[in-house]
């Protein structure tokens, strides 16, 4: 049994590991998007954005947690993430980041 517990726990260590660059590199370019393009980009585009970049924080967030369960990182999930929340422009908030 423990065996197989620790197959499952290094599979989900991968899993996580594997995800956490590509949905940080969502993050990375929703940010770059609304701060560069802010005055081309049609309200509707900046909307998609805004969620575009929070369900991806919420992913970058939940993979930080998975991880912490498999006993990886003593760190808060929050650590794990490449830019704050609070940093990524949406549409509701304004425009008053310092990305």
């Amino acid at each position: 049994m423990a065996k197989h517990e620790e197959d499952t726990a290094k599979a989900l260590r991968t899993v996580v590991h594997d995800l956490k660059n590509p949905i940080s590199s969502i993050i990375g370019s929703c940010e770059y998007l609304a701060e560069y393009s802010q005055e081309n980009l049609e309200p509707e585009q900046r909307e998609m954005i805004g969620g575009i970049a929070a369900s991806a924080r919420t992913l970058l967030q939940l993979s930080g947690r998975l991880y912490q369960l498999c006993g990886v990182s003593g760190r808060p999930a929050k650590d794990d993430a490449t830019i704050p929340a609070d940093e990524i422009p949406t549409p509701n908030a304004g425009s008053d980041t310092d990305a």
